[in-house]
């Protein structure tokens, strides 16, 4: 079954209590992006949330020492997948100015993540080219899931499960429908198109990180030199 997630003006937080889950819409606190650094080869930008300010930087070259912290283990985990597997260098560090939302932060992660990428697309469209789209397989044990991201269509996000494959409603510490979040929360921020393919899997845990796999090598393919995609009209458009 394929599900399209809806757009929201707002970020949503969430309580779950057994298998009913209640969505409660949380108005906009002040919002801002300083870019702290830009060019195709690296960007760092500070995003304020209002309660929470998060430092991420994005670069593309030799392999660091990634600094991931949210506050989150599991979300850091994921985070790291996504570095490893698009090859990207990824920092990110949440500094919370009170009390830490407890799943907010997995959808204010997506978005940062999805608006630094973007930033970078711009640069390397117009230096390098890139190839706008990408796809590709994760598979992590028994687990298997596929991903595909395009930066030509504007914004939107799908994601199916196998017809056999159960609903497990927690991975770890997080509820499944925030982690989901966090991709509509991506593509909302890059203005990208993602569709995440949920095979199969006997475990929560392995089933996203097979997912988290998949979408780290779709986002590499994505950001693939491509001379011949250089200063695309479509794509600058979509970007803008």
């Amino acid at each position: 079954m394929r599900t399209r997630m809806s757009k929201r003006n707002t970020l949503a937080s969430k309580d779950y209590v057994g298998d009913t889950t209640a969505t409660i819409e949380v108005p906009r606190q002040r919002e801002a992006i300083k870019i702290i650094e830009s060019n195709p080869d690296l960007v760092r930008i500070l995003r304020d949330f209002g309660d929470v300010v998060f430092d991420c930087k994005i670069s593309k070259g030799a392999r660091e020492l990634w600094k991931i912290d949210t506050g989150i283990k599991l979300l850091d985990k994921l985070i790291y997948l996504i570095s490893h597997y698009s090859r990207f260098n990824i920092e990110m560090l949440v500094k919370y100015k009170s009390e830490r939302p407890s799943y907010r932060i997995v959808e204010y992660s997506g978005r940062v993540l999805g608006e630094a990428f973007k930033i970078l697309a711009k640069e390397r469209v117009r230096k390098y080219g890139i190839h706008g789209h990408g796809y590709s397989q994760g598979i992590f044990k028994e687990a298997f899931s596929e991903a595909r991201l395009s930066l030509k269509s504007g914004f939107g996000f799908w994601i199916s499960r196998g017809s056999s494959l159960k609903i497990f409603g927690r991975v770890g510490e997080l509820p499944e429908e925030t982690i989901k979040l966090f991709f509509e929360e991506f593509a909302r921020g890059i203005n990208g198109t993602i569709h995440l393919d949920l095979v199969r899997s006997e475990s929560p845990y392995n089933l996203w990180i097979s997912a988290f796999i998949a979408f780290g090598e779709a986002l590499g393919q994505t950001f693939a030199e491509d001379e011949w995609f250089k200063e695309e009209s479509s794509m600058e458009e979509a970007l803008a």
